[in-house]
């Protein structure tokens, strides 16, 4: 362990790659790929050496739009877990994997619905906690003219959390004016 150094610093190296493709307008979608890795100057958190990727591919129709995507990143963290022999441990990074499907109606040129449903897997490395993230929403967006909307929503997020009393669940309704000049 080093003296007077924060326990989150560290060296790190990401590289990514990717690409975007059309398929005639109507049909749009990102990939990429790549890798990241983290040395921590405290000896307790273990290197974060992981692959990242992620894509997406959308859809827009006349009324309709549908997007869907999929993404993997390392995220710092301060979480404590339990490592594989039962002791205390300090995570050393958060590996997120996100899985998200969107669609959009455009009832009127003036009004639009949405719907989404999420789920995000987290694992902290250097530890055997897991955690699970599932979520919905939906809403309307109302547009007056160019710079004045308002919109409203229910969103439902449960967390099934991999250490005690990490567990919860969530429901928010939303209403929002917008004015821009």
């Amino acid at each position: 362990s080093c003296a007077n150094v924060s326990p989150l610093a560290a060296v790190g190296l990401g590289l990514v790659a990717g690409s975007t493709f059309d398929f005639g307008g109507v049909t749009t979608g990102e990939l990429f790929a790549g890798y990241s890795a983290f040395d921590y100057a405290d000896d307790r958190l273990s290197a974060a050496r992981e692959m990242m990727f992620g894509g997406s591919l959308l859809w827009v129709g006349d009324l309709w739009t549908f997007e869907g995507s999929v993404s993997r990143s390392i995220d710092e963290t301060t979480v404590v877990g339990v490592d594989k022999d039962g002791g205390t441990k300090d995570a050393s990074a958060a590996l997120n994997t996100r899985f998200r499907l969107r669609s959009e109606l455009e009832a009127y040129r003036f009004f639009l619905f949405h719907a989404e449903l999420g789920l995000t897997t987290t694992d902290f490395l250097g530890t055997t906690r897991e955690d699970a993230t599932y979520e919905f929403n939906f809403g309307a967006d109302y547009y007056f003219n160019n710079h004045v909307s308002m919109s409203g929503g229910y969103t439902y997020r449960n967390k099934d959390g991999g250490a005690a009393n990490t567990d919860f669940a969530q429901n928010i309704f939303r209403v929002v004016g917008r004015a821009q000049f």
